[in-house]
Parts: C-alpha cells; sequence; structure tokens
C-alpha cells in the first residue's frame, strides 16, 4: 500500500504507477494520532504546519500553497489494510510522528524499513536523529543501502550519516533474517 496525502502527488504516482495490481493507493497520511490539519506544501516536498515558516530552506522554496490532509496512525493502517512485509518511509521529517504511531504494530512486527532522512525535519520543529533513536529503541539498526555495513549501535549511527543532508538509511532488526 501507498500513502500519499498530496492530492496532485498521488495523481502523479498513479499515472505512472496505478496500474500496477499489487499497489493499494491511500489518500491519507501517517503520524502519531488520527486528526486533520492543513498543511503548508513547499517545492521542497516539506510539509509543515504554517505556510510561512521562517527558515533559510523554505526561503529557497517558497509557496503559499496548503491542503487539508487526513491523517491516520500506522496502527490504524495495519488494522485497515494489514501487515506490511516492507516499509518505505519518505515523510519530510515526520518519521519519528510515524513511528510513534505504530506503537503496537512495532510490539509484535519488525519488517525492514527503508527511510529517507532529511535536515527538512527542522523545519517542521523536529529532529532528523529522532526516528534513528527511535528504531535503535527497538532493536533495529542502521545499514547502507547496500548492506554491506552496519553501524551497530546508536552512537554509531550518529556518527556516521550527513545530518544536514537528505539520505536513504535501511534500518534492521536485530533479529531479521535474510530468506
Amino acid at each position: 500500500m501507498a500513502f500519499e496525502p498530496i492530492k496532485s502527488v498521488m495523481d502523479k504516482a498513479i499515472q505512472s504507477y496505478g496500474s500496477d495490481p499489487k499497489i493499494e493507493w491511500v489518500r491519507n497520511g501517517l503520524s502519531e494520532r488520527v486528526h486533520s490539519e492543513s498543511v503548508g506544501i513547499y517545492n521542497c516536498w516539506t510539509l509543515t504546519g504554517s505556510p510561512a515558516v521562517p527558515t533559510d530552506r523554505t526561503i529557497e522554496f517558497p509557496s503559499d500553497f496548503s491542503q487539508e490532509v487526513h491523517f491516520i496512525t500506522l496502527d490504524d493502517a495495519v488494522e485497515l489494510y494489514g501487515i506490511p512485509d516492507f516499509i518505505k518511509l519518505d515523510v519530510d521529517g515526520y518519521e519519528g510522528l510515524v513511528i510513534d504511531g505504530g506503537s503496537r504494530f512495532f510490539g509484535s512486527h519488525r519488517p525492514p524499513i527503508m527511510m529517507e532522512l532529511s535536515a527538512s525535519a527542522k523545519i517542521i520543529g523536529r529532529r532528523p536523529e529522532e526516528a534513528i533513536e527511535k528504531l535503535y529503541g527497538i532493536g533495529y539498526e542502521a545499514y547502507s543501502m547496500d548492506g554491506s555495513y552496519c553501524a551497530g549501535s546508536l552512537d554509531a549511527a550518529m556518527k556516521c550519516f550527513p545530518w544536514d543532508s537528505s539520505y536513504d538509511v535501511l534500518m534492521l532488526h536485530r533479529d531479521f533474517k535474510y530468506e
């Protein structure tokens, strides 16, 4: 399943991938609680609670466009759509909130997670490291995308990533076994 709260982005994705029967499209955002709010949408693909957040990144990518977004939790999504075997998170700084909204799910399931982390989290008042800290706290470890390097400790993970940029990271639970 693919969650995308922004209609224009979802329309483009469906145009490109909509014929794939393996993808179920859901027009909701994921967060730590069920709610709706108007979010600012920036050309750098970052959602914020205000269309006029004065930061250096949003000044580079100005926009006054906002959209009402309905958010559900990962736990609710699992109840509605089933248990995912793999999670891809690219939610522009909201990763920690999505993880918080999956506390029941993560209590019994440990799928591989690929996520993009970026400094854009700072725009919405979050820390880019937050998601990594939360996942290490429940037994995940950060790997390079090719699987050749594991940052076996939270400290090692914090030292090896460029926190002022965007990057993809593969998170595998310590008990995960390749089949």
